[in-house]
């Protein structure tokens, strides 16, 4: 787009045109391979003669960054074209018109580009003359990879390798839109990836080696007002390499920079993209009663393998810090319980499983770190019946020893020693109680009683074994 410049700075500019002060006179060349070499910086002079309809110069960058061509010219038309070839089809093809209220005009262009030769002619229109001047400013990009236009970390098979703990500067150039980087993350952790952007749209996308994306976002600061903007991104990798591309995004080119840092899991089986747990077939072995430490991640779910040689009531305890999806399965990958956690607090379920093979599987939620255990609740102490007493109305009363840990207590009441059949079940509720009354015995039958002890984990009644067995005749 045109961008006229002041009045008053279009009229100092002419007056260096026509002193000459500070400025070179440069004869150009009337064609590409003739073009006049010109610095960086510098400023020409020429004049549009009937003699030549094509005036022609050349200029080099050392690197990526952003180049401004500034014209001035007193020329009611003149053409002017820029780019590595000249042609009508790279860079800028335009034709420039003075305002007639001026006596001096300018334009200005300014385009990121990696670095290269370019080249500018200026043409002759309408059968006009005049005189022009020329500038060609630079300002580099100041990469952490120089690219070129024939050296370019522009696919994966180019991609610059990056370590963590450093700024790394890079430049989405109008004809190098794309950008590579590559990294080797040596264990499971969580990472963290800071972006600052001086562009407003740019795209970064962070993708595994099978080329998985895991992040995809615009992190362009996505306001003309600010100068530069901060993003910051995480996820929860295991062990491998991945790539992270810088792209533009509506056209938008410019300076960024970023920053790669990692914080290891600790995981208790350390994974990584071709070593994991991911199947029944790789599930780690674990045993009760201890802690595991885990990662979920990107792409991942963690199987874990154990057995039980009876029957048992088995506590899951798992600690997360946000929503997390975990399941029990069979030997043969059945589901046989879907538990799952909000995280923030240590959450505990208790599965009742019969003797066999089990597998214990982290398969949805949140990328996190985590914690679990699988364990056999302790049981309370085999409780010991001290008494039993007859009363008359058909009372019974029953008397044990407090039971150390225990929640409550139940008895159990059968006309048989061997309590084939129970004739009543009675819980009492408390730690402190020590004694129970039965009513409604018949008079002169035989009883027998036992008791157990029983404490509550996670809401579920775990029972000790049965007392001693006393009996008595009902009054």
């Amino acid at each position: 787009m045109k961008k006229v410049i002041s009045v008053l700075l279009s009229v100092l500019m002419a007056t260096s045109i026509i002193s000459g002060l500070n400025l070179t006179a440069f004869a150009a060349g009337n064609t590409k391979s003739t073009a006049t070499q010109i610095a960086l910086g510098q400023t020409v002079n020429g004049s549009i003669k009937n003699s030549n309809d094509e005036y022609w110069y050349k200029f080099t960058t050392p690197s990526s960054g952003r180049v401004t061509v500034s014209l001035t010219y007193s020329i009611s038309a003149v053409g002017f074209y820029w780019g590595r070839d000249g042609s009508s089809s790279d860079l800028k093809n335009t034709t420039l018109s003075k305002s007639d209220k001026l006596e001096y005009d300018a334009d200005s262009y300014s385009v990121d580009c990696v670095g290269d030769t370019f080249y500018v002619c200026i043409e002759r229109c309408w059968g006009d003359y005049g005189n022009y001047s020329l500038n060609v400013s630079f300002a580099s990009a100041n990469e952490s990879f120089p690219e070129s236009y024939n050296n370019r970390n522009d696919s994966k098979l180019y991609a610059n390798t990056i370590g963590f703990g450093q700024q790394y500067n890079g430049h989405i150039a109008y004809d190098n839109d794309v950008d590579y980087y590559k990294f080797t993350l040596p264990c499971s952790a969580k990472v963290d990836l800071s972006i600052t952007n001086y562009i407003d749209d740019c795209e970064v996308v962070m993708s595994d080696d099978n080329g998985n994306n895991i992040i995809e976002k615009n992190c362009g600061k996505q306001n003309s007002k600010v100068n530069k903007d901060v993003k910051n991104y995480s996820t929860y990798l295991s062990a491998g390499t991945y790539y992270i591309k810088f792209s533009e995004y509506f056209s938008e080119y410019g300076n960024y920079s970023f920053a790669l840092n990692y914080t290891p899991s600790s995981e208790s089986f350390p994974e990584s993209y071709s070593k994991n747990d991911d199947t029944l077939a790789t599930a780690n072995k674990i045993s009760l009663n201890k802690t595991y430490y885990g990662q979920f991640a990107f792409n991942d779910i963690d199987y874990y393998k154990f057995k039980l040689t009876s029957k048992k009531s088995v506590t899951v305890t798992v600690n997360a810090s946000s929503i997390l999806e975990y399941k029990i399965l069979d030997k043969n990958g059945n589901y046989v319980k879907s538990l799952y956690t909000n995280g923030g607090k240590t959450e505990k379920d208790i599965v009742d499983l019969s003797k066999g093979t089990y597998y214990f599987a982290v398969y949805s939620g949140d990328y996190q770190n985590y914690k679990f255990k699988l364990s056999i609740p302790t049981k309370p102490a085999k409780a010991k019946l001290n008494k039993l007493k007859a009363s008359k109305g058909g009372k019974i009363k029953a008397t044990w020893a407090k039971t150390k840990g225990a929640s409550g207590y139940q008895l159990s009441y059968s006309k048989s020693k061997s309590f084939k059949k129970v004739i009543a079940t009675k819980t009492v509720s408390g730690s402190k109680k020590t004694s129970y009354t039965g009513k409604n015995f018949t008079k002169g039958k035989k009883y027998y009683v036992r008791v157990r002890a029983y404490k509550k984990v996670n809401g579920k009644k775990i029972y000790g074994s049965w007392s001693n067995v006393k009996s008595v005749k009902a009054k």
